[in-house]
């Protein structure tokens, strides 16, 4: 399952944000847009740039007018460090609660989110939303709220993406803005993309593209585009959306809105895929990682790489297909770590929290120094307690331990067993009751010869020979001694592929596992996930991974099927064995999956447990 992670940073640098500027400012703002379109005239702009401000009277209007423009022109180019340097200048012009600051600290939001530090970029966004709140002006708080909900886009949290995209955009229609509402419109279609709102998305999109046109507003227009090509692509319409894309990815090169062109790249490479236009796909994705390179842009990575994978994969590339998929494994397993995963939500309380506690520390310090005999007291007592705890530790990890050794010589014993009993009913089935379905046949079709009657039965009877031959083969053990387990796994992808769904493997295993238990264990495991697949899903593509990293193995099996409510299923009692199952070799199953959007297997595995 695709996870591609968007940023729509537009009104962190608007140009009218936060207030009006008079006839110089208004100058100086064409220069800086002019240096930023024109890379070639930068020197000769910002000369331009350096003379007009000068040559104006350095009131504190003007300075806040020069450093806000310079800021958010850094900002624009790339330049992070140098645009936080000049919004914390701007900071210093104002008292702590004056409106103006309001802007600088939107900036500085913007930078942090741009930078990946959310944690750091929410501080900013609700520090300026408090100015905004404390001077009442409800206008530029959406356009705060706007940036709150790109941020929760960026870690994939398209529920509060949706609560805080609708506020702006209530808001912004209410007070009857013209300026960014169109924008604010097309970011909204897009969150309602990802919660399956889709007739309410699709009328967004319409209308935030008419608005665009009415009042000529370009980001509007390649937004709602976009917007419309990801609406399409949900109800698999793929000509439509690559036509959407393709009109959002002209108008943002037109603009050189290159974040845009990214997006509307990878959208194009979703599109490619799906349509089994694998150079394009190809030609698509390289070009967007190459922008998400260059501008450092991580949240759309694993999309990137992931179905640059698939496409690699395709054309015959594997060696690029391996490269790539592990690169997006990488990422992901960043993305999934418990830091990366907090909501927006829980940094907003965090922030509140954090001020509680610091009141709260300082009043303890204060307490302590005033009573230091009774901290040493309560110091020797505490090593004391741990000195204590630390020998009851030990020796509960060293029955443990014994217990864990038991348990993995029984469990040793039962796998062995398991594959005796196995050996013993495909023997069973394969020479008694296979061997007397063949007599049976042959006796009938001796008769059928002579009356003509007895077909349909033999028909019957052969689907039974069929279904005893199969089950015998699957009851068999692993046969892995001419293969060994990568060999195995291979064949057993081979041979249960069909046509309607083709098992796609890759695999840079370069250890031997058929020798222990858990080896076995994994195998049946990958063996009973694809069946699984092949029998429920209803897929029509199954992607088997095994990768080695330094100290674990990683297992995934992926489809693009029918999914499940993971709360309603998790409980079943295929899926119980399986946790039963890799428990007992110290690993746990990860299941990602929701109705119509395919299901995700994975568990790793420490390499010492095959050794």
């Amino acid at each position: 399952m695709a996870q591609i992670r968007m940023l729509f940073f537009f009104l962190i640098i608007s140009s009218s944000l936060f207030g009006s500027f008079q006839e110089d400012s208004l100058q100086l703002t064409v220069y800086y847009q002019d240096a930023l379109i024109h890379p070639d005239r930068s020197v000769e702009m910002r000369s331009k740039i350096k003379k007009l401000a000068e040559s104006k009277k350095q009131t504190l209007v003007w300075k806040e007018t020069c450093l806000f423009l310079e800021a958010r022109f850094l900002v624009q180019s790339g330049q992070f460090e140098a645009a936080e340097k000049a919004a914390k200048s701007g900071l210093k012009l104002f008292d702590p609660k004056e409106k103006n600051g309001a802007k600088f600290y939107n900036l500085l939001g913007s930078v942090a989110a741009l930078r990946q530090d959310y944690e750091r970029a929410i501080h900013y966004y609700k520090l300026s939303l408090e100015l905004l709140d404390l001077n009442g002006d409800k206008l530029q708080a959406a356009y705060i709220k706007n940036n709150i909900a790109n941020t929760f886009f960026s870690l994939t949290d398209y529920k509060s993406a949706y609560t805080y995209a609708k506020e702006a955009f209530i808001e912004s229609k209410e007070l009857n803005d013209t300026l960014y509402m169109p924008s604010i419109e097309a970011i909204l279609a897009v969150s309602e993309v990802k919660m399956g709102k889709l007739e309410s998305a699709k009328l967004h999109a319409l209308e935030s593209i008419r608005l665009s046109q009415k009042y000529q507003q370009p980001l509007g227009l390649i937004i709602g585009n976009y917007s419309l090509g990801e609406y399409h692509l949900q109800i698999k319409e793929y000509q439509q959306a690559e036509k959407y894309y393709t009109v959002s990815l002209n108008i943002a090169a037109q603009f050189r809105q290159s974040n845009y062109v990214m997006l509307a790249n990878i959208g194009l490479l979703t599109v490619y895929n799906a349509t089994e236009n694998y150079k394009q796909a190809v030609q698509a994705g390289e070009t967007a990682l190459s922008i998400a390179k260059a501008t450092n842009n991580q949240n759309t990575e694993y999309s990137i790489y992931k179905n640059l994978a698939v496409a690699y994969s395709k054309i015959g590339q594997p060696e690029r297909a391996f490269e790539f998929m592990k690169s997006a494994h990488e990422i992901y397993r960043r993305s999934t770590s418990s830091d990366n995963r907090k909501s927006i939500n829980e940094l907003l309380i965090k922030y509140e929290t954090e001020k509680k506690e610091k009141a709260l520390a300082k009043n303890e310090l204060q307490l302590a120094q005033r009573n230091q005999l009774v901290a040493w007291l309560s110091l020797i007592l505490l090593t004391i307690v741990l000195a204590v705890f630390v020998l009851v530790r030990r020796q509960k990890s060293k029955l443990k331990e014994q217990e864990r050794e038991r348990k993995s010589a029984v469990y040793t014993a039962l796998v062995e067993g398991e594959e005796l009993e196995r050996k013993r009913l495909s023997h069973e089935i394969h020479d008694g009751i296979q061997s007397a379905l063949v007599g049976i046949q042959l006796k009938l079709e001796q008769e059928t010869k002579e009356r003509h009657s007895f077909q349909p039965v033999l028909d019957q009877l052969r689907k039974v020979q069929e279904d005893t031959r199969r089950m015998a083969h699957n009851l068999m053990p692993v046969s892995m001694s001419e293969n060994g387990w990568n060999g195995a796994l291979e064949l057993f992808c081979k041979e249960t592929a069909t046509a309607s769904c083709p098992i796609i493997l890759f695999n840079n295993l370069n250890i031997e596992l058929s020798k222990s238990s858990p080896g076995k264990v994994v195998f049946r495991i990958l063996q009973e996930l694809i069946q699984n697949a092949l029998k429920h899903a209803k897929a029509s593509e199954i992607n088997v991974t095994v990768l080695q990293e330094e100290t674990h193995l990683l297992f995934m099996v992926e489809d693009n099927g029918i999914g499940f409510d993971t709360s309603l299923q998790r409980a079943g009692q295929g899926i119980q064995s399986l946790e039963d199952r890799l428990k007992s070799i110290h690993s746990a199953l990860f299941i990602e999956s929701s109705i119509g959007k395919g299901s995700v297997f994975r568990f790793t595995i420490p390499i010492s447990e095959f050794l």
